[in-house]
């Protein structure tokens, strides 16, 4: 199974071998391996949607906390951010960038990496740094 899933896949190649755990009679564990391009791969995709929902969540705080724009009436809005164009552009990358409201996008910022990534972004410091 493992060969057959291998070789339909174009960027995320593995190797694996089977291990056999103490007191186990057959090797019923699979230990993988990954190259450093497939780990790469990863955490650029990773990076992105971090990115991507992260961007999306602050523009979703701005109409609600600056416009006054209920959440079900977002999607109505996605061109006024267009990149220098958009009518909410220059007003929304002025907040983004400020002090203003810190605690609040780092609150979501944490709330998006948790989302994304599946631990806290302090967990995973804690993580890298034994």
């Amino acid at each position: 199974i493992l060969n057959g899933i291998n070789k339909k896949l174009e960027r995320t190649k593995f190797q694996y071998q089977y291990i056999k755990g103490k007191g186990e009679k057959w090797p019923y564990t699979v230990q993988f391996f990954f190259d450093q391009e497939t780990l790469e791969y990863f955490d650029e995709k990773i990076k992105a949607i971090l990115t991507s929902q992260y961007h999306d969540a602050l523009k979703s705080c701005f109409l609600l906390n600056k416009k006054g724009i209920p959440v079900s009436r977002h999607y109505q809005y996605k061109d006024f951010f267009k990149l220098g164009t958009g009518e909410y552009y220059h007003e929304f990358t002025a907040w983004l960038y400020s002090e203003e409201d810190k605690e609040i996008k780092e609150n979501i910022y944490r709330d998006i990496y948790i989302k994304v990534v599946g631990i806290r972004p302090e967990d995973l410091a804690v993580n890298l740094n034994p």
